[in-house]
């Protein structure tokens, strides 16, 4: 039987301790054949990763090891293992992941089975976070931001020609996960949680959900470069980045506020031909969403005059060009 799926699980110096923590999970998946799944551990960390003994109590799995050139970041050891797949699909985890429960894979295959045209297959997440007090809390959601945890097919990636790399720091997964996302054209999703997110010593997870910063604009800035170059959805995506920056601002101290609204502003400018579609979707959205914390509902006049600002930048860009 062919590989079906390769799990790509970067090393990133983990201790054994963690690194048993997914493998115990993928080793402990029923109803499978053991060749149908293949694990990858990429040592891409400052030690390099050497197996012991213990590993070889997983006698489900077959497992691969790739050693990069040199140390590498995450993104980057993805995509050292996605170039060493065999699998039709590819799943990336990291040492503080694991498999919700022993069915997990099994369900994946089986919603594979009933969508068989779907690029990405998943369900939802599990985050464990840690409060200031390190108070472990959790949140279950289906994460736009994330790849973890999701079988997407090997196939897209090639044709699409994604490429996993660490250009944008702490957000270079986010940005790949928009654009497997949008080139995908959605996310067939089961109802159950798939993956696990743990915080540990390695892997700190906070339990808040983090403010935007300059490095964050900055990636938006690069998806929709690339966006606006590959897909018609362009419009939609940019006008919805525009509304949804003006309640994330909000979250940021004033007095830090100024180098992000900079950073939109250039945005503007590079698509002010595209203006009139973010006016268009906000005229629709505006009679279609009346929920109590739209920008538009909580505060209609702050909200106007912040466009009415961004529709002045994008007319000086067009005079400038004409």
């Amino acid at each position: 039987m062919s590989v079906q799926l390769s799990i790509i699980l970067p090393v990133d110096n983990a201790p054994l301790s963690e690194l048993m923590m997914p493998l115990a999970s993928l080793n402990n998946q029923l109803g499978l054949m053991g060749n149908q799944v293949e694990i990858l551990l990429v040592d891409n960390g400052e030690f390099h990763l050497d197996l012991p003994a213990q590993l070889n109590l997983f006698v489900q799995l077959t497992v691969r090891t790739i050693t990069p050139d040199q140390v590498c970041g995450r993104m980057a050891a993805f995509e050292a293992g996605v170039k060493a797949a065999k699998g039709e699909y590819i799943m990336l985890l990291d040492a503080n992941n694991q498999l919700y429960h022993p069915f997990t894979l099994q369900n994946l295959f089986g919603l594979q089975a009933k969508h068989p045209d779907a690029d990405i297959i998943g369900g939802a997440t599990l985050l464990q976070g840690l409060t200031k007090d390190r108070q472990p809390v959790y949140r279950a959601g289906r994460s736009q931001t994330s790849l973890h945890g999701l079988m997407i097919r090997r196939a897209l990636l090639m044709s699409e020609q994604v490429q996993f790399d660490d250009q944008y720091g702490e957000y270079s997964e986010e940005f790949t996960a928009r654009l497997v996302r949008q080139a995908a054209g959605g996310v067939v999703e089961g109802e159950d949680i798939a993956c696990v997110i743990f915080s540990s010593r390695t892997h700190a997870i906070t339990g808040q959900k983090p403010q935007i910063n300059e490095q964050w604009v900055l990636m938006m800035a690069g998806y929709l470069a690339q966006l606006r170059a590959t897909s018609e959805r362009f419009d939609t995506e940019y006008a919805k980045f525009i509304v949804r920056f003006y309640s994330q601002v909000l979250q940021v101290p004033a007095a830090s506020r100024m180098p992000l609204t900079t950073a939109v502003a250039q945005i503007v400018k590079t698509h002010a031909d595209r203006w009139p579609a973010v006016q268009q979707f906000v005229a629709g959205v505006k009679l279609t969403d009346k929920h109590a914390q739209a920008p538009w509902v909580a505060a209609p006049a702050s909200f106007a005059n912040y466009l009415d600002q961004l529709t002045r930048i994008a007319g000086v860009a067009i005079r400038k060009r004409g």
